[in-house]
């Protein structure tokens, strides 16, 4: 305003008035975008398949359970080969290989923690992508969380360094066909003080699906049914995931309970999902404490959950650019008040709101990026992010 009119009372004014109108403009817009929202009751959890639990004739296969670090890991059925197992003073790597002669069948890659933690994880940076096959943050508290998500990675298994270095060389001396592209399933489950960060490369069959000239955006997904009908399946595996990794996070699982089926057996993931949704349900009304009409109320709404998939549709950058916008609006408008009021003039007035529309946005980002991650002022219960070695590059 100085170098615009050359007067230093008017140019002090405007700044105390300006000062005042973007706090207040400043404020309401974050209070708009992060004012809590009403949370309505659930009438139930569970997500179904359209299959009918009755449909199941074949005895579901034997459990497989992993321990480690007082946590059960559920594993789909098979002669698991522990690979390798690194301790650590904040988390215990272990690395399971399902090997089906010279071929890799599935992998699994866990981390958990030896010991109680002090530090309170939060979700992976995996869970607020938009750009894989899906993303799903079921909760986010600093008491407890679960996320999952499905990508395709492609490992280099020629590196001779790096984290996965020894592991290659054991599937190499043991003649293993390596495939290039591996679809990769991963889930994180914690409370307060314990955590499992599971991830599952499984089924090489499907494994054209993933090669690079699919690519990851929804925009191309949306083009290949098979893609879509394929990572329906995996979001069903992961769902069917859930409930027994929120038990063995907790040391709670128990072995018979463990049982989880390959992703590409869909007709058994189906069944078992379903099942995991109405037996509660059953167990109730066969208790008394539902009764006939409840009892097939609520194996409605089971059902329905099946059509409200959940995708994380934006991310942190995106949210912070979409309130630096609102914001932006909102204080062009104040700012074109303003100096119209005190300067009486529309070239000076236009010439300052120029100003302002190419400076103040970026202030804005960076600020709120900024606070975001300096974590200054943030609670002692506030959630860190922890990201762990992957297994290979997904910028396909």
């Amino acid at each position: 305003m100085l170098a615009l009119t050359g007067d230093p009372y008017l140019s002090v004014t405007y700044a105390f008035w300006q000062g005042i109108t973007h706090s207040a403009v400043y404020f309401a817009n974050e209070m708009g975008w992060e004012w809590p929202a009403s949370v309505p009751e659930a009438a139930i959890v569970g997500v179904a398949s359209g299959a009918s639990v009755a449909a199941a004739v074949d005895p579901p296969p034997p459990p497989a359970v992993f321990a480690v670090d007082g946590k059960q890991v559920p594993l789909p059925p098979g002669d698991w080969t522990l690979l390798a197992q690194q301790p650590g003073d904040d988390a215990t790597q272990t690395v399971l290989a399902e090997l089906d002669g010279k071929r890799l069948a599935g992998l699994v890659v866990i981390r958990s923690n030896p010991h109680a933690t002090k530090n309170i994880l939060g979700t992976t940076a995996e869970c607020a992508r938009i750009d894989i096959y899906y993303s799903v943050n079921r909760y986010d508290t600093p008491l407890d969380g679960f996320c999952s998500y499905a990508k395709p990675v492609t490992p280099d298994w020629t590196d001779g360094s790096g984290p996965w270095a020894g592991i290659t060389r054991l599937l190499v001396d043991r003649g293993v066909d390596l495939p290039p592209v591996l679809t990769m399933v991963g889930a994180r489950a914690r409370t307060r003080e314990n955590f499992l960060d599971v991830r599952f490369p499984p089924d090489p069959a499907t494994l054209a699906l993933s090669l690079p000239d699919q690519g990851l955006a929804a925009s191309r997904m949306a083009n290949s049914a098979a893609l879509r009908e394929y990572v329906a399946a995996l979001q069903s595996w992961a769902d069917l995931l859930q409930e027994p990794l929120e038990l063995g996070v907790r040391g709670r699982l128990p072995a018979a309970d463990g049982r989880l089926p390959w992703p590409q057996e869909r007709e058994a993931v189906a069944t078992a999902v379903i099942r995991q949704a109405e037996q509660p349900l059953r167990d109730l009304a066969a208790a008394g404490a539902l009764d006939e009409a409840g009892l097939q109320r609520q194996l409605a709404l089971a059902e329905a959950a099946l059509f409200a998939r959940e995708q994380q549709r934006t991310s942190f950058w995106w949210h912070s650019a979409y309130k630096v916008a609102t914001y932006r609006v909102a204080g062009f408008i104040d700012g074109v008040v303003v100096s119209l009021v005190m300067t009486g003039s529309i070239p000076q007035t236009a010439a300052m709101t120029l100003v302002y529309m190419v400076g103040t946005p970026i202030i804005a980002y960076a600020n709120e990026v900024g606070w975001a991650a300096a974590g200054v002022g943030r609670p002692r219960e506030a959630l860190l992010d922890v990201e762990f070695p992957e297994i290979g590059n997904d910028r396909l």
